[in-house]
């Protein structure tokens, strides 16, 4: 059973005493010199978001979010919130997702590559790799929608304003996908009254027993009409250097090496991108803001080390290749009518990925396991490839809202959203030298069979070809909906919420399913396509109470509906699969207590919650037809949890930050796959029925628990003529499961994989010098912990079994985790202007 672990925050500790002391010592406040020169103050004017600024007796800063499409403060907000703003960002070192997820009590993910994300919050997740279920979180770049699943894009983090973190449920106003919460990362926009001003930064940093990284970024805003038209351009150039080492070995059964391949380091990866936003103002009431933002990324190399060889190594016999690229634009008009504000915004994304990975080892045990598997027609004569994946996905989408304006005790919002996306890829695994094996003869009487006996013509002879399995996928969704939520204040101090959504979508799906290329794999009376088409409508409502005890605490009630869209399954004869699947959606029940303490020098956020996950949607295979899979709705899931935010500014130059999480996720009840598929004629809880759900199991990518402190001290007055700040962040990430079938096996007293807990800290120490120049020095991953955020054991029952019977005697590639980035350290020059 997969242990129930006590906080082990110890190095938390030790450093929250040392805050204690550090806030014990007399400070005095920094005093900036007021420049005389009405160009040197201007200047100090468009440097001012970035230079640190002195809380002093004013306290913990006030955000500003706009969880509920619409300016709030986030105190007033009732609903469970997070914001990290630009300067915090920049403080923590954060240049990608995974470095400020940490900071976000509530979200978890599993990484398996750099851009390759499952983000998930409260632990709402059947597990990574089900590349055809939809996400249960939303992105959102601004107003962009970037939601992917399994492949959630990763903005790289230049010229941020915030980011928005909205755990559970968001149906009402994020739509589809928000189900267990949303993430919204905030840009700076174009000033037209603030001059010409910017930035320029460059960064390098060598990882320990790794190779070296840089990193070029830069933004500058430009007024091209003084108070009328302005753009603002930010571009950045990425390369991090790798610290696997790919080690001569040989392959699994015919000792052929991999030296032609083989070097230190070779798991890199390279960012490259840009955006530019123009803002017009119209006239007082009207502006225009027009975005284009790109970014290109390419990984080489492998991110898995092999526990059976020395530590962060492995033996790939390709160098594995991965390339991500992506464009987004969007329109957003906004308008004051006076009696409220109307806002449309269009958006258009289209991505691009590409992959080809090693298959030494499926290919090798195909070869092995040919009695088992289907014959001649899987011996390979151990000959191997690569796999390889050619993906598009393109998304635009319309939404039109019309929100009420100042404080009257009625506030509302109407808006109305339509969306169609759409998703491809040709996968295929390819194998070199493939019509010279064994396997190429029975695949031709296989194609023999396909033509004369199921009436497919001209697969015989099968043209040449190295592609020895493949599928071609493509999915449309078209979706609609209208929304709208009210607020009506009671009295003065109690005011009551109400939302609703109402949606309706299509779906359509064809699938094409070959083996090897030319010849079909199934459904053998359209040529092998297998076609799904469906649609539905549904609502989901929000209810809120809010209670203001006074002027500095608030606590709150919140219900609210999240959904994901659902769909129809395999159309051939014979699938025993449900025609269709239904939206599953998730409950919760919420309430909480926004407050800050000590004239607003403490801020202590909760939330207690607990939610309901109702016709769970997972991908199942179909008995009757082994290589065709669907989806079905396979039982309720119910957690509970408390989210924790405290923000104390101690003195006038020391803060603390700090966040934790508790969470429990449990199935709750057994579900039999004779339940889900009735229609698979298997007799209920017989010797061929198992079970796809148990009762008490966990959900996977669900921590029970999470925390992040982060210690930051600006220093008084000038040091060798500049000023000095530093920070100092450590998390502890709970252990978890990465799939759905470890937390089975867990639930049912065997023994599971599970993603160890572990801890990580980075350390910043800065200088400001003549309010330009900035200086940075960092260290990532400062004690330098060896946590895994993935294990590929995909092969290691198959592995095993081969080592006991004494066909193989070579223990790699059962259990590969995946590394967070081992410690390393860098220096970083900034220059404003």
């Amino acid at each position: 059973m997969k242990s129930k672990r006590n906080w082990r925050l110890s190095p938390i500790a030790t450093a929250i005493g040392l805050a204690t002391m550090a806030s014990m010592t007399p400070v005095h406040a920094f005093a900036q010199e007021q420049q005389a020169a009405e160009v040197e103050a201007q200047e100090a004017e468009n440097a001012a978001e970035q230079q640190p600024e002195e809380e002093g007796s004013s306290g913990v800063e006030r955000i500003t979010v706009t969880a509920n499409k619409r300016e709030q403060d986030m105190q007033d907000v009732a609903q469970s919130v997070m914001a990290l703003d630009g300067d915090q960002l920049e403080r923590m070192g954060v240049n990608s997702f995974e470095d400020y997820a940490k900071a976000i009590p509530s979200l978890s993910f599993v990484s398996t590559t750099p851009g390759r994300n499952e983000v998930v919050f409260r632990g709402i997740s059947t597990g990574s790799q089900e590349w055809r279920t939809d996400s249960s979180t939303a992105v959102y770049l601004d107003d962009i929608p970037m939601t992917s699943a399994a492949q959630q894009v990763d903005p790289r983090m230049v010229d941020i304003q915030r980011v928005e973190a909205l755990p559970g449920p968001q149906g009402t106003i994020m739509g589809s996908s928000s189900q267990s919460g949303a993430l919204r990362i905030i840009t700076n926009k174009p000033e037209v009254d603030g001059g010409i001003f910017g930035a320029i930064e460059a960064e390098y940093s060598q990882v320990q027993e790794g190779d070296s990284s840089h990193r070029l970024e830069g933004h500058i805003n430009i007024p091209i009409i003084e108070d009328v038209f302005a753009i603002r351009v930010a571009g950045f150039t990425v390369e991090e250097g790798g610290y696997i080492d790919n080690v001569v070995g040989e392959d699994l059964f015919l000792g052929r090496t991999n030296e032609d391949v083989a070097r230190d380091d070779f798991n890199t990866w390279g960012i490259d991108g840009g955006r530019i936003i123009a803002l017009w103002q119209v006239n007082d009431d009207w502006d225009v803001q027009a975005t284009y933002l790109n970014q290109s990324s390419k990984t080489t190399g492998d991110w898995k080390s092999d526990a059976a060889l020395d530590e962060l190594q492995i033996v790939r016999f390709h160098e594995d290749v991965r390339e991500d690229d992506w464009w987004a634009t969007a329109l957003t008009i906004t308008g004051d009518l006076g009696f409220g504000v109307v806002t449309y915004t269009t958006s258009h994304l289209e991505r691009e990925i590409f992959y080809e990975f090693d298959a030494m080892v499926s290919d090798q045990l195909r070869t092995a396991y040919t009695s088992v598997y289907n014959g001649a027609a899987y011996d390979l004569a151990y000959n191997f490839g690569t796999t390889i994946n050619d993906q598009i996905g393109r998304r635009t989408t319309h939404e039109l809202r019309l929100a009420s304006k100042g404080e009257n005790d009625l506030q509302w919002l109407v808006g109305a959203f339509y969306e169609t996306t759409f998703d491809a890829w040709d996968w295929y695994w390819q194998v070199p030298n493939l019509t010279s094996t064994p396997a190429w003869t029975a695949l031709n009487y296989w194609a023999y069979t396909v033509q004369n006996y199921y009436n497919v013509p001209n697969v015989y002879p099968i043209p040449d070809t190295d592609n020895y399995f493949g599928e071609d996928f493509e999915r449309q969704t078209d979706q609609t909906a209208v929304f709208g939520e009210i607020d009506y204040s009671l009295t003065e101090k109690l005011s009551v919420g109400v939302g609703v959504r109402w949606f309706k979508y299509e779906r359509e799906r064809t699938e094409i399913s070959y083996w090897p290329e030319g010849v079909p794999w199934g459904n053998f009376d359209t040529g092998g396509v297998d076609y799904y088409k469906g649609s539905d409508s549904d609502v989901v409502k929000k209810f809120s109470l809010k209670y203001n005890v006074d002027d500095d605490r608030m606590v709150y009630f919140t219900y609210s509906e999240g959904f994901r869209l659902g769909g129809d399954n395999n159309t051939r004869p014979a699938s025993v699969l449900p025609d269709r699947y239904e939206p599953d959606k998730l409950f919760n029940y919420e309430t909480g207590l926004k407050s800050t303490w000590l004239d607003n020098k403490i801020r202590f956020n909760m939330a207690v919650y607990y939610m309901s996950w109702e016709d769970m949607q997972r991908e199942v295979w179909d008995p009757n037809l082994p290589n065709s899979r669907g989806h079905a709705n396979t039982g309720d899931v119910e957690t509970l949890g408390t989210e924790i935010s405290f923000t104390a500014q101690v003195t006038d130059n020391f803060k603390i930050d700090l966040t934790m999480f508790k969470n429990n996720t449990e199935a709750k009840e057994d579900v039999w796959f004779s339940e889900v598929v009735p229609d698979a004629g298997i007799d209920p809880q017989g010797p061929d029925d198992w079970r796809i759900a148990t009762k008490g199991q966990e959900l996977a990518i669900a921590p029970s628990e999470k925390a992040w402190i982060g210690l930051e001290y600006t220093f008084p007055g000038e040091f060798l003529g500049a000023n000095w700040w530093t920070r100092y962040d450590h998390n502890y990430y709970g252990e978890q499961y990465q799939d759905w079938g470890s937390a089975q096996l867990a639930a049912e007293g065997q023994d599971p994989l599970v993603l160890e807990a572990y801890q990580n800290a980075s350390f910043q120490i800065g200088a400001w010098i003549d309010n330009s120049w900035e200086v940075t020095f960092s260290v990532w991953n400062v004690w330098d912990e060896r946590g895994a955020s993935w294990i590929d054991s995909g092969n290691a029952f198959t592995l095993q079994y081969l080592n006991d019977i004494g066909t193989l005697n070579d223990n790699r590639y059962q259990y590969m985790p995946n590394y967070i980035r081992p410690r390393e350290i860098g220096v970083t020059f900034k220059y404003h202007f």
